[in-house]
């Protein structure tokens, strides 16, 4: 963002507030307000001097009917002329403040902008009807045009052809906008700096979309790499040795003390207050071969290794289960 002066971009939209010195109101508010009502005055004057046709043969009215004619319909002129002038000042202001080149030297812009706004103003209006016919009849050019090149009977008033082109009107909008665009660059500037940029993003996330649509394509044409789990048996790996349980109705104290000193991972425990009654947490659990060689007096293993797989658990207590939990199909 260009800066100087200690200005930055942020700042020329600052508002500053005004004092309300008149009746609670600002010195703005009350320049709206007279502005407001100097152009309805205005209008009312136009619309019935218009309506009543009172300039028509007015050299033959009496005296007194033309002074108030005057009076009249200069009424709205004179009320309307200071709101010109104040609204021609504010926005000369405005184009100097909303311009960051501008705001080096902002008194002598803002003066610039006061004769051109009443020099296209006095050229709008043409109050002596002395501008407008030069730059209509004096300024009507040859210029193409595609639907009047199939009629070339057809033609305006005067016999000046359709295809002709009033550049004078035409060179007076070139040059204003030359101006616009000449004094404010810098809002062209960062309007392409805008684009561009939003460019660039829709760019990378459009091809962001199409690449997610095209792996999300691939992957539908793939076969599924999911199971239908727990209705179906999972693929257990190869070195799986099966979730270990008790096999034998009770465990002495030193059978449970056995089991748990036999598990290197340390997921088997013994409740509390109950040394022979044996928990297994199943998320902690790693297969110890020491397990499988722990057997009773008549040499029958304490544990078995089935190939049971738990089903989802919704919390972690879940999956500590008691070592002696009944086998899968409700066998002893």
């Amino acid at each position: 963002m260009p800066k100087f002066e200690g200005h930055h971009g942020r700042e020329l939209t600052h508002h500053i507030a005004m004092a309300r010195l008149f009746y609670g109101r600002t010195s703005a508010e009350w320049w709206r307000i007279y502005g407001t009502l100097a152009v309805l005055w205005f209008l009312c004057v136009l619309t019935y001097t218009r309506y009543l046709e009172l300039f028509d043969d007015i050299h033959n009215q009496p005296a007194d009917y033309q002074t108030f004619v005057m009076i009249f319909s200069g009424s709205g002129l004179l009320v309307l002329l200071p709101a010109v002038a104040a609204f021609i000042w504010w926005a000369a202001g405005a184009l100097v403040q909303y311009s960051l080149w501008q705001r080096r030297q902002p008194r002598f812009w803002r003066w610039f902008w006061v004769v051109v706004l009443v020099f296209f103003l006095y050229v709008e209006f043409d109050p002596l009807d002395a501008i407008h016919p030069l730059m209509s009849h004096k300024g009507l050019g040859n210029a193409p045009d595609l639907i009047a090149m199939f009629d070339v009977e057809y033609s305006l008033s005067q016999g000046i052809p359709w295809m002709k082109f009033q550049w004078g009107y035409f060179l007076l909008w070139a040059l204003f906008l030359f101006l616009i665009a000449v004094l404010h660059w810098q809002y062209f500037v960062n309007a392409f700096r805008e684009v561009w940029f939003y460019t660039q993003r829709f760019h990378r996330y459009g091809a962001s979309v199409l690449t997610g649509f095209s792996e999300t394509h691939q992957a539908q044409l793939k076969p599924p790499v999911t199971a239908d789990y727990p209705e179906k048996k999972p693929q257990l790996p190869p070195a799986f040795r099966g979730v270990p349980r008790q096999r034998v109705a009770t465990l002495t104290d030193e059978q449970a003390r056995a089991i748990i000193a036999a598990d290197a991972s340390g997921a088997i425990v013994s409740a509390p207050g109950q040394p022979a009654v044996l928990f297994v947490d199943l998320g902690r659990f790693d297969y110890s071969p020491q397990l499988a060689e722990l057997t009773t007096v008549d040499g029958t293993p304490l544990l078995s290794f089935d190939d049971w797989w738990a089903a989802p658990a919704t919390s972690r207590a879940e999956l500590v289960v008691p070592l002696n939990r009944p086998a899968p199909g409700g066998e002893a």
